[in-house]
């Protein structure tokens, strides 16, 4: 189910959350697994005056690249994750 732009699709054999995320900018498509652990610190730093949609690390990791670039938002996220973003 997808809700303002972000959806939770359950796995049936293990509880398993992928999120699906449509940029403010409706350029950018993610799909993420996983947990960004300085998500906060990351939307401090860079997104002080952006009203997110949800309190996802998902989405702040989304805004991230569309800003930043795919090499230099690598380099900064600290966690355990895999995604698919287009």
């Amino acid at each position: 189910k997808i809700e303002n732009g972000v959806g939770i699709y359950p796995n049936k054999k293990n509880f398993s959350r992928l999120l699906l995320s449509i940029s403010n900018s409706r350029k950018s498509v993610i799909v993420f697994n996983g947990e960004i652990y300085n998500f906060l610190e990351l939307k401090r730093k860079y997104f002080s005056n952006f009203n997110f949609v949800s309190g996802t690390d998902t989405e702040v990791i989304l805004e991230l690249i569309e800003k930043i670039g795919i090499d230099k938002a690598l380099l900064e996220i600290e966690g355990m994750f895999a995604f698919s973003y287009y």
